[in-house]
């Protein structure tokens, strides 16, 4: 799959006759003015709004005083579905139809990982950690395969299921040297390394391997650009963050609760819910107690 392939949720017929039609007004303009660079560029632009359905295809610089004197432009509707964070942080600029995603670390994080990562159809979602009990939540939340590092070679097993090539995207999610550089190992040339993960020790970037193979690393400080929009999929059902309460503590608990969470090796536990009853529901047990302490 091209990486200028764009996903499929970017290609919009509205998209296509907006784009179409708001170039030929530009084209006019630029006959009308005689600029007939403009012309050629929205002439361009047609091709690419026809192919594509996105917003104009013109520099910066050339479209916004067009943009400023006739208030047009795309409508929100028509602009990428994800924030560029979000699509940054997962490699979704590879990721598609035909790209095989490795996701190394199912802890929360990753599996938050996995979960998000299907919002661009990658062909195949792998989940890459050494605990059994992760490695099923995981496969519960999406991912089509599990690899236990524990007792098998990640990079040979995923050498195998992509015929040699190696991950189109290779997720961090743990934040230790060892995993970031468990990515570079599996990631295909011309691929994607998307570290999620916090770290706080350096890792070692093996150059002498990967100068040659065209491979692209990104990271981001975690931001809240996506949770409008993440709060928006779950309302609408599309997303499902429910199985990440693996326990949950009435509010009395508090420190119960936090030896469940410090201990997740032995309880698998991922996020823990406190629980408390609402206020308006013991008011009036509250006034009952006092008005009998008042007799």
């Amino acid at each position: 799959m091209s990486l200028l392939t764009p996903p499929a949720r970017q290609i919009d017929p509205r998209g296509q006759r907006f784009g179409a039609g708001i170039s030929a007004v530009v084209l006019a303009i630029a006959f009308a003015v005689s600029a007939p660079w403009l012309a050629v560029l929205v002439g361009v632009n047609l091709g690419v709004s026809a192919a594509f359905g996105t917003r104009l295809f013109l520099p910066g610089r050339a479209w916004r005083p067009v943009k400023t004197a006739l208030r047009l432009g795309p409508p929100k509707e028509f602009e990428h579905e994800y924030p560029p964070r979000f699509a940054q942080a997962l490699g979704a600029t590879v990721l598609g139809l035909a790209a095989i995603a490795f996701l190394v670390g199912a802890g929360p994080i990753g599996l938050a990982a996995v979960l998000t990562a299907k919002l661009f159809t990658p062909g195949r979602i792998v989940a890459i950690d050494p605990a059994q009990p992760r490695l099923e939540k995981a496969l519960e939340l999406g991912a089509d395969v599990a690899i236990d590092n524990s007792h098998e070679d990640a990079v040979e097993r995923v050498m195998q299921l992509t015929d040699g090539l190696g991950a189109d995207v290779a997720i961090e999610a743990v934040g230790i040297p060892e995993t970031f550089e468990l990515c570079t190992d599996i990631v295909r040339p011309g691929g994607h390394v998307a570290n999620v993960g916090v770290h706080g020790h350096p890792a070692t970037l093996h150059l002498e391997r990967l100068w040659i193979r065209d491979v692209t690393i990104t990271t981001g400080l975690v931001d809240t650009n996506t949770t409008p929009r993440l709060l928006k999929l779950i309302a609408e059902g599309r997303l499902d963050a429910t199985p990440f309460a693996t326990h949950r503590f009435p509010l009395g608990e508090t420190m119960a609760a936090y030896d469940v969470f410090g201990d997740a090796a032995s309880t698998n536990a991922l996020k823990v819910v406190l629980e408390a009853t609402p206020v308006a529901e013991e008011q009036p047990a509250r006034e009952e107690a006092l008005v009998g302490n008042s007799v």
